[in-house]
């Protein structure tokens, strides 16, 4: 009997004729949706604690801190109209994000894009339309401010202040983040 001739599990080189090279497009495109996840990780733990730093905030003047002298829109039960938008359209952003990611859809994608737009100017116009608005510099007052009330509430402010910051940084890297993954995605085919 005649036995057969096993080939190995690898290649011997002649097939490099029929040997297919990925496109650096999807490769890119692969690398954009890792980063785009990440902002997008970035943008739920921001928006949490957002949330979260709110409801505080709304409870401190709620608890009998009448003398810490805090932002109107820091302290009232009712938020600006356009801070409530920011928040809700942010996170609806995220959810058609991520699912424009697993997808790969570019419509999802460019409309994740669009909402996050808005949401940031949402957040650019609570902060313009006197969030802080006749306060002194917070990190005067804590440094030199010799009442705990008024050094807390420069506290507070600077916490959301850093909290916006950050907010806006992670908000417009992530518009970025996904201009970049449009444009490495395969264009769409047509039949």
């Amino acid at each position: 009997m005649r036995q057969r001739q096993v080939r190995p599990d690898g290649t011997d080189g002649s097939d490099h004729e029929f040997r297919m090279v990925v496109d650096d497009r999807y490769k890119l495109a692969a690398a954009g949706k890792l980063r785009l996840r990440k902002v997008i990780v970035c943008q739920s733990f921001f928006y949490g604690l957002k949330g979260i730093w709110t409801a505080l905030c709304m409870q401190s003047n709620k608890s009998g801190m009448a003398d810490v002298k805090l932002p109107a829109a820091m302290v009232e039960d009712k938020l600006p109209l356009s801070q409530l938008v920011a928040v809700f359209v942010g996170a609806a952003a995220l959810l058609i994000g991520t699912s424009g990611i697993r997808s790969s859809s570019r419509i999802a994608l460019r409309l994740y894009m669009l909402m996050t737009c808005i949401a940031v100017v949402c957040s650019g116009i609570t902060v313009k339309e006197g969030k802080y608005a006749g306060l002194e510099d917070p990190i005067k007052i804590i440094a030199m401010e010799s009442s705990d009330s008024r050094r807390w509430a420069a506290v507070l402010i600077f916490v959301d202040a850093l909290l916006e910051a950050f907010g806006m940084i992670v908000q417009i890297s992530g518009i970025f983040v996904t201009f970049s993954l449009c444009t490495n995605l395969a264009p769409s085919r047509s039949k």
